[in-house]
């Protein structure tokens, strides 16, 4: 009978830790009514340039760039859940929450329970691995002006044109070294907007970290630097950039193609007019979550939606 009981014990313990368990899923809303804005007024949701931009690219303001009901995402805070991040374009939210917690919230009239998604498991703020490897070495101007010039973009320099006027987003997995980094001097104390940029992945304002491919990026983006013999000169050496971290260094879960997502919201409420990301996604570490090749078909993955 000792045994028996001692079983038990285990078992009643082991499903409250399974009930105690934090993941992030992807709820989604009805609809958006008590919205509070309208597309007549988009300047009450989107800043002067994003709207410039789609009047000069002939884009309506309509319904999904709506904010979402905020009294929506308030009752889903009541039931316990945290909500980390929301998305006008798919109306919903990015939540982090128990199994209980998430009952409470899938039986909420405006949640589409159906259509709730395990993005991740565990709870957010994951370290991500550190590397500050980065340089410059040999002949940097000769390479890059060969490369340039393959594209076209030695043409559009010699015509004056260098990115001036012109905002880039670029969304990657971490930009080490550009804050500390002499050749980023330039770019990091005038042409990176420190209020805009994010990192998705800790829900900090601290881009700087994990790893240094997006530091890569942006030096053939962005930098005009003298470094020893050699004279830097990048694509779009005049241009602006918001900086975003979206990928997840350690894992590979869904969760990083809504990190893209709430980061393309935020560049483009902001007046984005670029958008650069080396990112893309078929497998991840949990195979449910995987693309097959007949999902490769323009309406199915979360970031080509």
């Amino acid at each position: 009978m000792g045994r028996i009981k001692f079983v038990l014990f285990l078992l009643l313990i082991g499903a409250g830790v399974s009930e105690a368990q934090v993941n992030r899923y992807m709820i989604f809303f009805t609809d958006k009514t008590g919205t509070g804005h309208t597309v007549d007024h988009p300047e009450t949701f989107l800043n002067a340039r994003s709207i410039q931009r789609r009047v000069t690219q002939g884009i309506e303001v309509i319904a999904e760039d709506l904010p979402v009901t905020a009294s929506y995402i308030q009752q889903v805070r009541a039931t316990g859940a945290t909500v980390l991040y929301k998305t006008k374009w798919m109306n919903g939210a990015l939540i982090e929450c128990t199994n209980a917690q998430l009952a409470s919230v899938n039986a909420l009239s405006f949640v589409k329970s159906a259509d709730t998604e395990l993005v991740a498991p565990g709870a957010t703020g994951s370290k991500q691995k550190k590397s500050l490897k980065f340089g410059f070495s040999g002949t940097a101007d000769d390479m890059t002006q060969g490369q340039l010039a393959m594209l076209g973009i030695d043409e559009m320099h010699a015509d004056g044109y260098h990115g001036e006027g012109v905002i880039v987003a670029v969304m990657d997995g971490g930009f080490t070294g550009v804050n500390i980094q002499a050749p980023f001097q330039e770019i990091y104390n005038n042409r990176i907007n420190q209020d805009v940029s994010w990192n998705f992945v800790t829900n900090t304002s601290n881009v700087y970290q994990a790893i240094s491919h997006g530091t890569q990026v942006l030096s053939v983006l962005g930098v005009e630097a003298t470094v020893g013999a050699d004279q830097f000169s990048a694509g779009a050496y005049k241009a602006t950039f918001q900086l975003y971290v979206t990928e997840n260094i350690p894992t590979e879960y869904r969760i990083e193609e809504y990190n893209w997502l709430f980061a393309a919201e935020r560049a483009d409420s902001a007046g984005v007019d670029v958008i650069n990301t080396s990112l893309g996604y078929n497998t991840f570490d949990d195979p449910a979550m995987d693309y097959e090749k007949s999902d490769m078909n323009g309406s199915t993955a979360a970031i080509t939606r």
